[in-house]
C-alpha cells in the first residue's frame, strides 16, 4: 500500500479547499454545514474570505468534544456571515455499510448474530445531551440534531416530533437499494430512509450529503433520490415508494429544512426580500421534468453574496 500520507501542508491544504470551492460553485451549492472543523480549515477559509475568494458560506461544527469546540472557536476567526460555528457532534454508533450501526431489534440479516455497536452506552450518551441542555439555559430553544436517522420506528418519529428534533437525512444513502435489502432484510429495507413519514409528522427535515462518507454531493442528484428512491441508473430499486418526496419538498429540504437546522431560516434558504441572495439558476424547471431526468439538470448560474460566483459555459445571463 506504500507510506501513509504525512499532514497536509498549509499549501496543499489551500489547494484542496479552492478546488472544493470550485466544485460547489459548479453545483449551485451557496451554504456547507462541515463536521470535521480543525484549526487548519478554519484559518484557510479565514484566509480566503479576507482576500474575497470564499464563494460559499461555512457553518464548521467538531465533534466529540464541547472543550475543543469551544477552543477552537477562540482561535479561529468567524464573522457570522461566511464563517460560523455550528454545534458539536457525537457519534452514537456505525454505518449500515460496514454492519456497525447498533441495530436494536434483530441482527443484520447476511450476518447472523451481528447487530452492530454503540460507541458510547446508553447512559454516556444521555447524560452528554443533559449537559448540552443545562449548559444553555438561556438560549430559547435547542435544536438537537439527529443526523441519518436510516431506520426509526413510528415511536421514534412521535418521540422526534414532540422533542423539537431535526432530522438531517442524506438522500444519497438510497443509491444501492439492493444493498440495503441483503444487509436489512426485504422488510426492514423497506422501513428503510423514513423520510416522508419524518417529513408528515412535522419533524423539520434537512437534506444533505454526508460526503466524503458518501461518493457524490450534488443536490439536484439528491433530489433525484429522494424523488425516485432509485440507485443513480435506474436499474436498482425502488425502496418503497411510500417515503418519496415531491421534487418541491425535497429542494424545500435542501433549502429552508437545512437552514433551520443550523438556526439561519431567517437568514437565508428562500429568495426573500431582506434575506442574504445566495441563489442557483437552472436549466430546467424540475417540476416539468421526469423525476428520473432531475439529475440530468445543469446549474447555469451561481450567485453568492449578490455576486455571480459561477456561469457556465455557454450561458447568456444577465449582467
Amino acid at each position: 500500500m506504500g507510506k501513509l500520507p504525512g499532514a497536509l501542508s498549509p499549501g496543499r491544504h489551500r489547494q484542496i479547499m479552492e478546488r472544493a470551492l470550485v466544485l460547489f460553485r459548479e453545483e449551485g451549492i451557496t451554504s456547507v454545514q462541515d463536521n470535521t472543523w480543525m484549526p487548519m480549515t478554519g484559518w484557510t477559509l479565514h484566509k480566503l474570505r479576507k482576500e474575497g475568494r470564499l464563494t460559499c458560506r461555512f457553518t464548521q461544527w467538531p465533534y466529540g468534544d464541547p472543550g475543543f469546540a469551544r477552543l477552537l472557536m477562540k482561535l479561529v476567526p468567524c464573522d457570522g456571515k461566511w464563517l460560523r460555528p455550528g454545534p458539536v457532534k457525537f457519534f452514537a454508533d456505525g454505518a449500515f455499510s460496514t454492519r456497525t450501526a447498533w441495530l436494536l431489534d434483530e441482527a443484520y440479516a447476511d450476518e447472523k448474530g451481528n447487530f452492530g455497536s454503540p460507541i458510547y452506552k446508553r447512559e454516556k450518551m444521555e447524560s452528554i445531551v443533559m449537559e448540552a441542555a443545562k449548559r444553555y439555559p438561556h438560549v430559547p430553544e435547542l435544536r438537537f440534531r439527529l443526523e441519518h436517522v436510516q431506520l426509526a420506528s413510528p415511536e421514534d418519529i412521535k418521540k422526534m416530533k414532540k422533542l423539537g428534533m431535526v432530522a438531517c437525512v442524506q438522500p444519497f444513502a438510497l443509491y444501492n437499494p439492493k444493498k440495503d435489502i441483503t444487509l436489512l432484510g426485504k422488510e426492514r429495507a423497506r422501513r428503510a430512509y423514513p423520510y416522508r413519514s419524518l417529513y408528515d409528522a412535522g419533524v423539520p427535515v434537512a437534506f444533505g450529503s454526508d460526503i466524503p462518507a458518501e461518493v457524490d454531493f450534488e443536490p439536484l442528484l439528491g433530489i433525484y433520490y429522494a424523488v425516485t428512491r432509485k440507485s443513480k441508473d435506474g436499474a436498482d430499486g425502488p425502496l418503497n415508494l411510500t417515503e418519496r418526496f415531491t421534487p418541491l419538498e425535497a429542494l424545500y429540504c435542501y433549502t429552508m429544512g437545512s437552514a433551520y437546522a443550523e438556526f439561519m431560516e431567517k437568514e437565508k434558504g428562500s429568495l426573500t426580500a431582506g434575506k442574504l441572495a445566495d441563489m442557483a439558476v437552472l436549466s430546467d424547471d424540475l417540476t416539468r421534468v421526469p423525476p428520473e431526468k432531475i439529475k440530468d439538470i445543469k446549474v447555469l448560474l451561481t450567485v453568492a453574496g449578490g455576486a455571480i460566483v459561477y456561469e457556465r459555459d455557454g450561458f447568456a445571463g444577465v449582467k
